[in-house]
């Protein structure tokens, strides 16, 4: 890897992502229109990532955070410091 292609390499892939949307949905099992008989509700009570989801620096001291880690500075006043996809499951799986 080289420096512009590393950061890439942490992000979650967009077929996990839809794999764990599909797990805070009520869908039937063989993935058609639900009905009584095969409705499944699957949810989740925990979920780990080593991904920071985006705008995660409004959620506790952006202040302390931005004195240990000043390089992220940019990053957080464009709210680009995080992964969008994992804001979009932490709203969507609540």
């Amino acid at each position: 890897y080289n420096k512009g292609s590393l950061r890439s390499v942490y992000h979650i892939r967009h077929v996990d992502v839809q794999r764990l949307k599909a797990l805070g949905s009520t869908e039937s099992i063989n993935h058609q229109k639900p009905d009584a008989s095969t409705n499944v509700n699957r949810t989740i009570d925990i979920m780990v990532s080593h991904d920071w989801p985006r705008g995660i620096a409004h959620h506790g001291d952006t202040s302390q955070l931005l004195q240990r880690k000043p390089f992220f500075r940019e990053e957080v006043e464009s709210n680009t410091l995080g992964n969008p996809a994992s804001e979009m499951l932490l709203h969507e799986l609540r």
